[in-house]
This record gives C-alpha cells, structure tokens and sequence, in this order.
C-alpha cells in the first residue's frame, strides 16, 4: 500500500528512525529565532486540527486509540495529507519539511478516520519524495 507522510528532509526521530513528523519536530540545527517561530507553527497546528476531522491516533476509534512505538503516522493518499494539514503543507516547506511516499505491505498499515493510518516504521520504503519529484532508490 502506498502511504503519505509529512516529514522533516533532514531531523531523524531517534525513537522511529524515521524522519520527523511536523508534530513531534526535533529543533537541532535551527537558530533560536526559528526554533520559536516553528514552535508557534506547530501550536497553530494543533489547534486547527483539533477537531473531530483531525484525531490523533490516539483518540481516533479505528486505530484502537493508540500508536505503537514502532508506529509512524501517515495518511492513505496525497489529497488526504493535503487535506488534513491544509494551509500548514506550505507553512511547513519552509522549514523543510515535505511530502514522502512509501510503499508499505498492507499487513503492516492500520488505517484510521479520514484519512489517516498508521505503518510500521520499518517496514516502509520510501519511493517518491515530492519536494524534488524524484524517486528513490
């Protein structure tokens, strides 16, 4: 199954492997002044996606309310990230953050509400990275 995520080009999760996610960003390598403006990105974030359209896995019914450590969000098309995140894909470019595709068997994606899902970070190749339009190898 292919699945969509926003992350960092370059912030590593040390607990995933993968690359950051614009909900848990890790703020090495940028001045003070970006860290606050991030930071005040991020908040902005959540509160608009705090409602019934944007559960997080954990309050989300179909992924059982939770996420395993060895899990990473994603959602199950481009137009679904597109339309969870909205205004924020553009805000969040600037800090280099972008869009990835990866190929992950089905057994290892649990999907939720709208959209979104759940793989098993490990069990992902990335295959498309859409700030440069250019596959991976």
């Amino acid at each position: 199954m292919l699945v969509y995520r926003l992350e960092h080009r370059n912030l590593i999760n040390q607990d995933s492997g993968m690359p950051c996610g614009p909900y848990n960003p890790v703020y090495e390598g940028f001045t003070e002044q970006r860290q606050g403006v991030l930071a005040w990105t991020v908040t902005l974030l959540c509160d608009y996606s705090s409602d019934t359209e944007h559960l997080p896995p954990t309050r989300d019914p179909l992924l059982g309310r939770k996420i395993r450590s060895s899990e990473v969000c994603a959602f199950d098309s481009e137009e679904s990230l597109r339309k969870w995140f909205g205004p924020f894909v553009a805000r969040l470019e600037r800090f280099g953050f972008h869009i990835s595709c990866y190929n992950v068997p089905d057994d290892y994606v649990r999907l939720g509400a709208n959209g979104q899902c759940v793989f098993t970070s490990r069990r992902g190749r990335r295959v498309l990275e859409t700030y440069k339009g250019e596959e991976v190898d």
